[in-house]
């Protein structure tokens, strides 16, 4: 029931929707509301209060459209559903809400609450924290649709302790191949309201952090253990995994992405499109006891010569699509090093040989010039 307390101010308390399986219940002041049919000089309508909801379904309000998209992401458009929105063009609200469950696509989240400013097309949305994952989404984000045709927006989020795999699971609709907790935050901005044209506007910046994880059973981990053979990439253990991103040009850049793995840490450069393909740069720092099954699968002369190879390096070009890894290993710079461990070995013997068999000391010096000059 709607109440009139003074000339040109409306309150109405618990006014409740339902559009397919989401509910919604207002509750509020509006001011000046002749305004919204008759606008004049006087002040503009204004809307104060609060929106509650035990469960908004997103995937019923945006209106989707047949257009050809990359398979991980579904097509949709919010141009036809903000269009016919039930809310004047010269309203301005301020609004706090407190939301029980969401979903959008495949992602869900458990509750959320902010606050939402609204004025001369311009849509807010501040405070905003969301539990979901098992660990909480905080930030802020604006958009400007005070012209329909040319719709920007821009914001910024904080993840801090995400059950990484459940939420990357149902983020790029893959298996659950991760675990540990993720972190991260990113600045992005944007424009246009269909997913095409988001996609393609679409620039940020920030940073990820992984900590005590686990891939396990990823087609990607696994064919590159399969491409170098001499290591398990099967299941893949790692303490950390932390790096700074960009978004641009529909790709996400990641310049410096570190692995602390059982094998060592792992170093990626490079990018991943928004239609999975993959452009990576990766170094393997190979701890000690990877770098001793890599000697023994790399070189021979370890069967015959003692190599005590602490960190090799070896660096694989990753191409194809993230389904469809295609790989390309250098070991070039790890022979190098085994070729100057074995060196190292075999001077050491012979060093060891000189002193042992030869008496006279002057042939002991002659000796020990020639291996210089050998082993130089």
């Amino acid at each position: 029931m709607i109440s009139f307390p003074s000339p040109g101010k409306a309150m109405r308390e618990n006014f409740a929707m339902t559009s397919g399986k989401s509910d919604f219940s207002f509750s509020g002041v509006l001011n000046n509301y002749r305004n919204l049919v008759f606008p004049g000089e006087n002040a503009a309508a204004f809307f104060k209060g609060r929106l509650t909801s035990d469960l908004i379904d997103l995937n019923d309000l945006l209106v989707a459209e047949e257009k050809q998209e990359p398979q991980s992401v579904k097509p949709w458009d919010l141009k036809e559903t903000i269009e016919t929105m039930p809310i004047p063009p010269n309203l301005s609200a301020e609004t706090s809400i407190q939301l029980g469950k969401i979903i959008f696509g495949r992602l869900k989240a458990d509750s959320a609450k902010g606050e939402i400013g609204l004025k001369n097309g311009i849509f807010e949305l501040t405070d905003l924290t969301v539990n979901a994952y098992k660990g909480r989404l905080s930030g802020e984000i604006g958009a400007d649709f005070s012209d329909i045709e040319n719709v920007f927006y821009n914001g910024s989020f904080a993840l801090e302790g995400f059950d990484s795999g459940v939420f990357i699971s149902d983020f790029f609709g893959t298996g659950n191949f991760f675990r540990g907790k993720l972190s991260s935050s990113i600045k992005f901005a944007g424009a246009g309201l269909d997913s095409l044209e988001m996609l393609e506007n679409l620039t940020g910046n920030g940073f990820m952090r992984f900590e005590k994880g686990q891939i396990d059973n990823w087609d990607f981990t696994k064919k590159l253990g399969s491409h170098i053979k001499f290591l398990d990439f099967d299941t893949l253990d790692f303490d950390t995994i932390v790096n700074s991103f960009s978004i641009k040009d529909r790709k996400v850049i990641t310049p410096d992405m570190k692995l602390k793995t059982q094998h060592g840490d792992i170093l990626m450069n490079g990018a991943a499109g928004f239609d999975t393909s993959l452009d990576y740069d990766i170094t393997l720092l190979l701890n000690k006891e990877a770098s001793r099954k890599a000697a023994q699968y790399l070189s021979s002369v370890t069967d015959l010569v003692k190599v005590d190879a602490q960190s090799l390096e070896i660096t694989v070009k990753a191409g194809g699509t993230i389904a469809s890894p295609k790989f390309k290993m250098d070991t070039s710079k790890a022979q190098d090093q085994l070729k100057q461990e074995v060196i190292k070995e075999l001077k050491s013997k012979a060093e060891e040989l000189i002193e042992e068999k030869i008496i006279d000391d002057k042939l002991k010096e002659e000796g020990k010039k020639l291996l210089k000059k050998l082993f130089k």
